[in-house]
């Protein structure tokens, strides 16, 4: 298989801030590392700019082991038991009494107190190992103070001052007002959540960027035909900026790596990883072969009074597209590919793995032999079993 990034090139690596979900740019990390992806310079806003410190550090275990076990408390001065009832909305274990001190304490504070986030960051951070590393680092924060933003490289930051503004740039309007020497500052994604054009700027040609769709502002980047810009980002709703839990945290870093390997090598499919080795002649040549018994009865679900092969092609397929694919412009290849994921999901077959096109097909073979062997009714010709049964002769 060809793959679709070049390890012999220097790449930036673009990490866009947006809090918890921070936990999915570890796993796209780790298969940076797997396929040996020369990163020449980081950059990053809030929690990119944070897992862009531990990336410059090579700190990957830590990052993982960090992200595992995070916790509320880690960041924040609450309590985890308070905030996992409030989110379950389990109001009858809750200790009101409990609720009402943090609350009068976030008020006497004028915000959350993210001490807890300083003293994380403390210990693990080691600014002269990254000082001392062969990649740039950047970040983004806002000056309140001064009403200005700031891109700034590592190389700019005062030496023993880079935590704080690892802080300044994570920092959210909902935490205590607190000064950093001297200064107040704001979370870097209110001027650019996703600082490509730091790297730009510094003449990067290739480029990762780690989406996790954080809220804030996505600045306008003019990307030129000499940019060689490769996006990995989640197609599904990865939790709230806020939702430290590690079993949401666990799960985020594990679609991370596979959506990577998608990126990375190509892999076809929307849900699942499918690394397709037939070709779309191959699955249309599949589809006229299909017996002519089942090209009856699918021609008959859809009212399709055309000849076998051009009322599949004509009525069935396109209506059966409508229902399953998520591209336009489709092909038969894809229309196979939606079919295969739909059956899968159907029958709950794992989605983290990475399966050839064939190979998902033995296994949705077996899975429908065992599925028939349970079910009494063997006249039943809704679209649903006669999509198994197309499964079973391709």
């Amino acid at each position: 298989m060809d793959l679709k990034i070049d390890p012999s090139q220097e790449y930036g690596l673009a990490l866009e801030g947006g809090g918890a979900r921070g936990a999915y740019q570890i796993g796209v990390w780790k298969a940076l590392r797997e396929f040996n992806i020369n990163i020449k310079g980081v950059v990053g806003t809030s929690v990119g700019a944070l897992n862009g410190a531990l990336i410059c550090m090579d700190h990957f275990n830590e990052a993982v082991h960090i992200w595992e076990n995070i916790s509320f408390s880690q960041v924040m001065d609450v309590r985890d038991d308070i905030i996992e009832n409030i989110k379950k909305f389990d109001f009858k274990t809750i200790d009101f009494s409990e609720v009402f001190k943090d609350l009068k304490k976030i008020m006497i504070n004028k915000g959350l107190d993210i001490t807890p986030l300083r003293t994380l960051i403390s210990e693990i951070l080691d600014e002269e190992k990254i000082r001392g590393c062969k990649k740039e680092f950047g970040l983004v924060t806002v000056c309140l103070s001064e009403l200005k933003p700031i891109e700034v490289f590592l190389k700019d930051i005062p030496n023993g001052e880079l935590i704080d503004y690892l802080i300044a740039s994570a920092y959210l309007p909902i935490f205590k007002k607190e000064k950093i020497n001297g200064k107040r500052y704001l979370d870097g994604g209110f001027h650019n959540k996703v600082p490509i054009n730091m790297l730009i700027e510094n003449e990067y040609k290739n480029i990762i960027v780690i989406r996790i769709f954080g809220v804030g502002v996505e600045k306008r980047v003019k990307i030129g035909s000499d940019i060689n810009l490769v996006e990995i980002s989640p197609r599904e709703d990865i939790g709230s900026i806020l939702d430290f839990q590690d079993t949401k945290c666990k799960y985020n870093m594990t679609l991370g790596y596979y959506d990577a390997l998608r990126t990375f090598k190509g892999l076809e499919g929307d849900k699942y990883y499918i690394n397709v080795l037939n070709s779309e002649s191959y699955y249309i040549e599949r589809i006229c072969n299909l017996s002519e018994e089942l090209k009856n009865k699918l021609l008959k679900i859809f009212n399709s009074k055309k000849s076998n092969c051009r009322g599949l092609f004509e009525d069935v397929i396109p209506n059966i597209a409508k229902r399953i694919v998520k591209v336009e412009n489709w092909n038969y290849k894809d229309f196979f590919v939606y079919l295969l994921e739909f059956i899968a999901s159907k029958f709950k077959i794992e989605r983290f793995n990475e399966y050839t096109d064939q190979e998902l097909i033995l296994i949705l073979k077996e899975k429908i032999e065992e599925y028939e062997l349970k079910i009494e009714n063997g006249n039943d010709n809704s679209l649903r079993i006669l999509l198994l049964e197309v499964i079973k002769e391709i």
